[in-house]
């Protein structure tokens, strides 16, 4: 989801906003994000590299791709959920 808006042309601002604020705020869960001290948090480092990516746009386009974002590792509240090898 990630790779497919950036590479239909949004702004990696715009790209991680909605998968975060903007998403947040669409199931009315605010409380979601924002970073304070001593509050809950999952994070992950996301790379634009190589990947593999197909798939098809509401017009039934394909759009295919050797770019995308890689999740690099995830991090919630303190413990490595999942880091790439």
């Amino acid at each position: 989801c990630l790779s497919i808006m950036k590479l239909l042309g949004l702004s990696e601002e715009k790209v991680f906003q909605s998968a975060t604020i903007s998403a947040a705020k669409a199931v009315e869960q605010e409380a979601w994000f924002g970073l304070e001290i001593g509050k809950e948090a999952t994070m992950s480092l996301m790379e634009w590299g190589k990947t593999h990516i197909c798939t098809f746009d509401g017009a039934g386009n394909k759009i295919k791709s050797r770019k995308g974002y890689v999740c690099q590792f995830t991090i919630k509240n303190g413990q490595i959920l999942y880091r790439k090898s």
